[in-house]
């Protein structure tokens, strides 16, 4: 459907139906779709608006559909702009908030990280201590008494 273009479901209908029977009358059209002359002729202003339809380039005073290609770009140019507008505003979002890091990184410097680590079972332990003893160069001897 083409309401989300800005059509009505009734001008929708109305443009689907011109372009399988184009010499359709208004009084048939009003057939077709149930609808009455007036309604038919107040869609056919609206899908000429839209640029949908355009005049016959015969004296008969008709409406022709313009080529669907041409007249649905007109019609989602609009929204394509948006959407261009958008991802601007997107990337200079983006910009603005990747520098916020670094300047609170500035303002709040990190304090310094207390590794820990933790062993599962007294055969991790007794593992790591072995391991660090292996490299122990020095011994250091201190004394819990008070004097």
């Amino acid at each position: 459907m083409l309401v989300s273009l800005g059509l009505t479901e009734r001008s929708d209908a109305l443009y689907r139906l011109v372009l399988r029977r184009p010499d359709l009358a208004v009084p048939d059209v009003a057939v077709e779709l149930a609808r009455t002359e007036d309604d038919v002729r107040a869609d056919l202003e609206e899908l000429t608006r839209l640029s949908l339809l355009a005049p016959s380039r015969r004296t008969d005073g008709r409406l022709r559909a313009v080529n669907p290609k041409a007249a649905l770009d007109s019609l989602l140019a609009p929204q394509q702009a948006e959407i261009a507008q958008r991802r601007r505003a997107l990337a200079e979002s983006q910009a603005a908030a990747s520098a916020l890091p670094s300047q609170y990184a500035e303002l709040h410097p990190a304090q310094p990280a207390h590794e820990a680590e933790r062993f599962l079972g007294v055969a991790a332990v007794r593992a790591k201590l072995s391991g660090m003893s292996a490299r122990t160069r020095r011994e250091s001897i201190g004394s819990s008494r008070s004097p």
